[in-house]
């Protein structure tokens, strides 16, 4: 029962965040309206995304493929287990104040509201649906969708020179970052034959020691860059403050924290055991 409760309490958050980015069009003529109705979706997403952590903490977990989406490398493969859950946890501690104060601090934003909305819920479920991939291709797609989702969040004011750019050396790092992952992605892919993620850990020994350190090295600098680690950081002072203050918190509270999720999907569960 609670599996199935966790199933569709997913669905229902997702639904959510679908309903604050069709609002953001729809209301895109009225900014007050824009503002308050997409935010609140962006809020009550991040409600049903706490809901969804604990339930995952709790033992809750699904698993489930659609092949009709993305059916190049196997479909849409997603999960939930603890690893995620406790991820989803920051999501959701992180999105619930910044969605909720955006609410009044965007009232000034008269411009950019419905794109603020629209991304702002295009951002969050993002970051949900990475921490929930379980192939490659579902992890690629929902990973680029979030960075280009807070690229366009970065580039609110984007009349200002600072802002654009900051904008343009997030940009840029952060797809050095995703080509470090395709390529550690596709090598893991060749070496075990299988785009599935539950896959990896049972094939990673069979792999040549000295290929599988390399994966680790490049796919490490690919998280590394996402997190904003030392010498991988110099788009975060700059593109940070450049973002409107929900944005920056979400940023450095929330997006970079999944630059150490991958790092420890990497280490303890898709090159299997490492050494010491």
């Amino acid at each position: 029962m609670l599996n199935t409760a966790t199933t569709l309490v997913f669905l229902f958050a997702t639904l959510v965040f679908c309903g604050g980015a069709v609002s953001a069009l729809l209301f895109a003529s009225d900014p007050d309206r824009c503002r308050r109705v997409t935010l609140g979706f962006a809020l009550c997403g991040c409600v049903l995304i706490l809901v969804l952590a604990i339930a995952g903490l709790l033992g809750g977990s699904f698993e489930f493929l659609l092949p009709a989406i993305l059916p190049v490398a196997g479909g849409l493969a997603l999960g939930l287990d603890r690893l995620s859950a406790f991820f989803l946890l920051i999501i959701a501690v992180g999105g619930i104040p910044a969605s909720f104060y955006a609410i009044g601090y965007t009232r000034h934003h008269k411009g950019t509201q419905a794109s603020m909305g629209f991304a702002l819920n295009a951002f969050i479920p993002a970051m949900m649906l990475v921490l929930l991939a379980r192939n490659v291709l579902t992890f690629l797609v929902f990973w680029e969708t979030m960075s280009l989702a807070s690229y366009s969040l970065v580039m609110t004011e984007s009349e200002r020179e600072e802002t654009r750019s900051a904008g343009w050396l997030y940009m840029v790092m952060t797809h050095a970052g995703l080509g470090c992952l395709l390529i550690g992605f596709l090598a893991m892919s060749q070496a075990t034959g299988s785009f599935a993620m539950s896959d990896w850990a049972r094939a990673a020994y069979s792999i040549d020691p000295a290929v599988r350190n390399a994966i680790f090295l490049v796919m490490a600098a690919g998280f590394l860059c996402k997190a904003g680690a030392i010498p991988f950081h110099v788009w975060l002072p700059r593109a940070h403050p450049a973002a409107p203050s929900h944005v920056s918190a979400l940023m450095s509270g929330v997006m970079i924290k999944l630059g150490i999720y991958g790092l420890l999907r990497l280490g303890f569960d898709w090159l299997g055991q490492g050494p010491a």
